[in-house]
Parts: structure tokens; C-alpha cells; sequence
């Protein structure tokens, strides 16, 4: 009896050991879920930021940057605008080589006679008994040639690239000067002025292509018609077949001004 005894608990005894073997091990399986579930948790990846990219600087508008230009008298100042201001083409040696065209027609006061005039033949006695006699007919002035020539086809002019552009609008001075009545007197000033230009030949090639009439700047030849027909003209005297005496010009110093400064105040030395 007893021996059956010591038998029924040993077996209880095994059993018992072999369930808390089977618990703790199940336990023991499931903490290490719960630790990566909990370290999972802590340590959680940060989701993805997409960092917006900086906005781009704007560039600052035309008008509210200095650039080094020349003090234009009023005369000239709306060519001068039209191509120089209204382009940004204010590169050298294109930009000194226009303005010094402008101000060297203006200031020698360059005319074309009008094909239509009338020539009124004057002869004036002196009080030493000399004579004088002079010639008044009717001119256009090239500087309001230009100026209006130059406001009607700016955009024209500057749809073509950029170093032909400035060639083009160097030509049609050119084209203009060869016109006036001071053409022979002023040859060897006119070369002078175009020899600073790097692009001289290119420039006389154009020319001869205008006045040859090539299709391709018909529009310059017809703008040409148009200006001289709404241009008005003025009286010119000429005595004793002298024309007036040469102006040599030379370039003011540039200064450094916003685009939409009209008169040109806001000054600083180049």
C-alpha cells in the first residue's frame, strides 16, 4: 500500500514538473514578442519629411537696377531708349559706338534735303562790298529721322539675335548718314566712329544689303518711306558754300542711373 502510494506521487511529482516546464517555456517565448513589439514601438522610424526647396531669388525688375549709361540730351534720348534702355544692350563696344553716333549727328546737326523743296537763292552785300550768297531749302533733320525710325522698329530690330541686332541698328545710321548733305565733308569722322565698332565690315555688309533693296529688310527700307513722310522738315542755309563747321565729339563719362531716370539725376561717375 504504501509503495502504491510513493508511486501515485512520484508521478504527480513528474507531472507537475513537466507542466511548469511547458508554462515557463510558452512564457519565456512570449516576452521577446512583446520586447520587439515595445522596442518596435520606441524606436518607430520617423516618417519621411520632403524638405520644400527654397524658393529661387527673383531676379530684381529692369527698373529698379543701375546700369552705367550716358547723360542723353532730350534730342537723342528716345532713340537712345528705344534701343539701348528697352534692350539692356548696354555691352561694349556696341553701346558707346551707338550713343557716340547719336551725339555726333545731333551736335553737327547731319540733314537730308528734302527731294521736294525749293531752292531760294539769297545774295547779301557786306559793308566791306563783299558779297555773300547763300542757299535755304528745306531738310529733314536725321536726328528726328532716327528717333522715329528707331521707336517704330525696335522689336523688329530685336528679333533677331542679339549681335545682329546691334549690327542692324548700327547699319541703318550708316545707311541714314550716307544720305546727307554732309556725307563728303564728314567721310573720314564717320569711318573713324565705325573702326570702334569690332563688327565694321559685318556693319557695311548689311548697309550695301539695305540699299540694294534685299527682301529681307524690306521693312527697313519701308519704315525708311514712312519716316521721311512724317517727319517735318526745316529751313537750312547754306553760305557761300560752306557748310557749318565740324563739332568734334567725345563720349561724356557713363553714369550710373536707373532705366526709367528721365533726366538723369541720379548720378555716380563712372
Amino acid at each position: 500500500m504504501f509503495k502504491e502510494l510513493l508511486l501515485v506521487f512520484f508521478i504527480t511529482l513528474v507531472l507537475y514538473g513537466i507542466l511548469n516546464l511547458l508554462f515557463f517555456s510558452k512564457e519565456s517565448e512570449e516576452k521577446p514578442k512583446e520586447q520587439k513589439k515595445k522596442k518596435s514601438s520606441i524606436f518607430k522610424e520617423p516618417e519621411a519629411v520632403v524638405e520644400k526647396e527654397p524658393p529661387l531669388s527673383q531676379p530684381l525688375p529692369a527698373e529698379e537696377v543701375k546700369y552705367w549709361l550716358y547723360d542723353s540730351p532730350k534730342e537723342i534720348l528716345s532713340a537712345y531708349k528705344s534701343i539701348v534702355h528697352n534692350n539692356l544692350w548696354v555691352n561694349e563696344s556696341f553701346h558707346s559706338c551707338f550713343y557716340h553716333f547719336l551725339i555726333f549727328i545731333f551736335e553737327n546737326k547731319f540733314a537730308i534735303v528734302d527731294k521736294n523743296t525749293e531752292v531760294l537763292n539769297i545774295s547779301i552785300k557786306n559793308k566791306d562790298a563783299t558779297i555773300n550768297n547763300s542757299q535755304a531749302f528745306q531738310v529733314y533733320d536725321v536726328t528726328d529721322l532716327l528717333r522715329t525710325i528707331f521707336f517704330e522698329i525696335t522689336n523688329k530690330i530685336s528679333s533677331f539675335n542679339k549681335e545682329y541686332a546691334q549690327k542692324l541698328a548700327i547699319a541703318i545710321i550708316i545707311v541714314v548718314l550716307r544720305k546727307t548733305l554732309q556725307l563728303e565733308a564728314f567721310s573720314k569722322d564717320i569711318d573713324a566712329l565705325l573702326k570702334k565698332y569690332q563688327f565694321q565690315e559685318d556693319i557695311l555688309d548689311i548697309v550695301l544689303l539695305i540699299e540694294n533693296k534685299d527682301k529681307r529688310f524690306d521693312f527697313i527700307n519701308q519704315e525708311f518711306d514712312d519716316t521721311f513722310k512724317k517727319v517735318k522738315t526745316t529751313s537750312f542755309t547754306v553760305t557761300n558754300n560752306k557748310l557749318p563747321s565740324k563739332i568734334s565729339t567725345k563720349l561724356p563719362e557713363k553714369q550710373l542711373m536707373y532705366l526709367s531716370s528721365m533726366h538723369f539725376t541720379d548720378l555716380l561717375f563712372y
